[in-house]
């Protein structure tokens, strides 16, 4: 290192709370000299390395990091020092060392005197920032108007009417709103949490923002901006999302809301439901009610299949018409048996339509009747065009069937018998003949094949036998002719009828083995009366 003079610096940056700036830059530097193990006070560092009048202290950690005690004399001296991690080559000859010491290890910085001035810029950066954000939070305060008290809004009447009067009250101090904190407080309640889905502080912050009850420039406020608000009232104040946040922590905390740690919303606590079970049943049942009609209107519609009939035909219209008999479903909302009887009644039709065949016992104003008269004609029409299918299907299969076993006729007969064989009746196809059964089904065309495979085996069988009788026919007349010595007496013993043979020409008579092997006896006999 020594006599290369040059080193790879690391990186240094100096911080202070979440801010930084670069201090050393990573790269590598060009020394005028470098000095081993050369005292510098009470200091006595592995390498000192000069560029120009300034000095670099570089340490090697072999076993063990530079000390504290060390480091403190270094930053008390001010002097520049690195250390340079050497603990993974220690078995590494000294005389290889050279590029993990200028380059490869890992390095890292004791002390850099420039440290002190760029924190101090830090500090400086830190001080200007805060002033302006001061600066700006008493902009957004001062644009503020007071809010009118002593008056209760909608959302406030509604939950205490609830029996929520215990939940709105709070010593948060907000700032940001324009109603009051009550009002806020009692929309969240009564519009989110009692309702009890699943929502988020995201969605509940959007529904304040809509009703335009947040100031301007307190929609979204940064952590920056909060600090400075409080910085410049002297007090707790928080704006309107950290306020909603903090109002939905204490009905968690307190079991009024319950959160869904997967997707980090809330829904109503047990508490929460129990104490405004009665309240909400009563508040939502023409919303159920309705919803109930709208759900049966939805299904019924659904199942009418003639696009046209459903042309204009929507809930709210048919909810505020006569269906039928003087009925109107809005009418019914309020009376608990008018209800119950309508929702049944639209129950069985829904019922009725989903069923096959679908059946519609009254209309209650949808066109369920003219529907199924449609669909009744549409399925005879379909009906009727899948008989014909069937049917062309049917003689074509049966066509093919016909003609396969054709072919396959002809493959194993001359072709002037192929039509007789076709046409013929046989016992084993139930007395029809082959073309019937081929074209009758896949089954009987399977029989079929098989009489003609059964037909050719006999074929094959009667030739073979034909042409065995024919060659012991010519070795009895080898026989013969060697017995008789004269081949005319031979062939004429062959075509002369012997009583032996039951009056028989042995040429009819040989036909197979046993009956040749006859003829032999006979022919032998024959020729020891000769000798």
């Amino acid at each position: 290192m020594a006599e290369a003079l040059r080193l790879r610096l690391p990186e240094l940056k100096a911080y202070h709370g979440d801010e930084s700036l670069p201090v050393v830059a990573e790269q590598e530097f060009a020394f005028d000299s470098a000095v081993l193990e050369q005292r510098t006070g009470d200091i006595i560092p592995d390498v000192v390395c000069r560029k120009g009048g300034r000095s670099l202290h570089v340490e090697f950690k072999v076993t063990h990091a530079c000390g504290p005690e060390k480091i403190d004399k270094l930053r008390a001296m001010d002097i520049g020092a690195i250390e340079i991690d050497l603990s993974r080559y220690r078995d590494v000859p000294l005389e290889d060392l050279d590029q993990a010491i200028l380059a490869e290890a890992p390095r890292a910085w004791l002390h850099n005197p420039r440290q002190v001035g760029v924190k101090a810029r830090l500090k400086e950066n830190e001080r200007t920032k805060l002033a302006s954000e001061d600066r700006r939070a008493e902009t957004l305060l001062n644009g503020l108007k007071p809010i009118p008290q002593g008056q209760i809004g909608e959302f406030e009447r509604l939950a205490l009417s609830a029996g929520l009067a215990d939940l709105l009250a709070t010593d948060d101090e907000s700032v940001g709103f324009l109603v009051s904190g009550r009002e806020w407080r009692a929309f969240v309640l009564m519009h989110f949490a009692i309702r009890g889905t699943e929502f988020l502080h995201q969605r509940v912050f959007e529904g304040i923002k809509a009703r335009r009850w947040i100031a301007e420039g307190f929609a979204y406020v940064s952590k920056a901006d909060v600090a400075a608000i409080q910085r410049v009232t002297g007090r707790e104040t928080l704006p309107p999302w950290q306020s909603l946040w903090g109002f939905l922590s204490r009905l968690q905390s307190s079991g009024f809301l319950n959160d869904t740690l997967e997707r980090g919303g809330y829904v109503a606590g047990v508490k929460l439901r129990k104490r405004t079970e009665a309240w909400r049943y009563e508040l939502e049942k023409p919303q159920r009610r309705t919803d109930e009609l709208r759900a049966l209107f939805d299904g019924i519609v659904a199942r009418i299949r003639t696009a046209s009939l459903k042309e204009g035909l929507t809930f709210d219209g048919w909810f505020g018409a006569d269906i039928g008999h003087g009925v109107v479903p809005v009418e019914t909302i309020g009376d608990d048996d008018a209800f119950m009887d309508i929702s049944d009644r639209l129950a069985a039709l829904l019922r009725g339509m989903s069923s096959f065949p679908a059946r519609a016992d009254e209309p209650l104003g949808f066109p369920v009747i003219k529907d199924l008269e449609i669909r009744a004609e549409a399925r005879r029409e379909v009906e009727a065009r899948q008989e014909v299918e069937r049917a062309t299907r049917a003689r074509n299969e049966a066509d093919e069937r016909e003609e396969r076993l054709r072919t396959a006729a002809s493959r194993e007969m001359a072709a002037d018998i192929v039509s007789t064989w076709m046409e013929q009746p046989q016992a084993r196809l139930n007395d029809l003949c082959p073309r019937e059964a081929a074209r009758q089904s896949d089954s009987s065309y399977q029989r079929a094949l098989y009489a003609l495979e059964r037909w050719g085996a006999n074929q094959r069988r009667e030739v073979e036998a034909a042409n065995r009788r024919l060659d012991l026919l010519d070795k009895l007349r080898r026989e013969a002719r060697a017995a008789f010595r004269n081949p005319e007496h031979a062939d004429l013993w062959v075509g002369s009828s012997t009583p032996k043979l039951g009056g028989k020409r042995p040429e009819d008579h040989c036909v197979d083995e046993a009956t040749y092997k006859e003829c032999l006896a006979i022919l032998a006999d024959i020729a020891r009366r000769r000798r």
